[in-house]
């Protein structure tokens, strides 16, 4: 008899089906609690049009440092980049070290005060990230969520933390954006110019002479 064989296993990343998947597994804020927001500039787009997406901190109960990765469905967007190729996301300047990459449709942002003893406890936008919607996007809905680091490991309570070494515990809200179709322009024929003959030229015969 033959030995038998086993295939070795491969590991193979955990992927998100779908954007809500994305944003149910990420920690819910609550209502009064520390939470970072995905605020874009428009609620529906159109194909070829250009959207921008804050970061919005709320309700900030003090954060040293952290790092948030947000993932862009790259079907229908795509990342705006700069001259050098790195990612056009402009700092909101409410922490002095501000840094960002991206990979594969997730976008990584670190965020730190300038001080080892104070905490940032600003509220306000950390940083505005633009995209482009692709000349081909078809109608629907694309999505930009927060995600884990690691999705197989899950979100990371220690993603961020205080000038203490504390868990800064964080809610999170994503969002998605929707792509319409352009409205049909309609055209009105312009009204047939209704002008008036003029009136025929009454004249009185003078009477007869009698």
């Amino acid at each position: 008899t033959e030995p038998e064989t086993t295939e070795p296993e491969t590991t193979v990343p955990v992927k998100y089906e779908t954007y809500v998947q994305q944003a149910a597994d990420a920690p819910v804020a609550v209502d009064g609690e520390m939470t970072l927001e995905l605020v874009p500039s428009a609620e529906t787009v159109q194909a070829g049009d250009t959207i921008t997406v804050d970061v919005v901190v709320s309700n900030n109960a003090g954060i040293f440092a952290g790092t948030a990765y947000v993932e862009y469905d790259v079907n229908g967007l795509e990342l705006v980049l700069n001259e050098d190729g790195t990612p056009a996301i402009v700092s909101g300047g409410i922490f002095s070290t501000f840094l960002c990459s991206e990979a594969d449709g997730v976008i990584t942002l670190y965020i730190e005060g300038d001080s080892m003893t104070e905490n940032v406890t600003a509220n306000g936008t950390v940083a505005t990230i633009t995209f482009n919607v692709k000349a081909d996007s078809a109608e629907g809905t694309y999505g930009v969520a927060f995600v884990a680091g690691n999705p197989e490991v899950g979100f990371d309570p220690e993603d961020f933390s205080n000038v203490d070494g504390e868990t800064a515990v964080m809610g999170f809200k994503s969002t998605v954006i929707t792509v319409e179709e352009p409205a049909e322009v309609t055209t009105t024929e312009p009204a047939e110019d209704a002008t008036t003959a003029p009136a025929e030229d009454a004249t009185t015969a003078p009477a007869e002479d009698a």
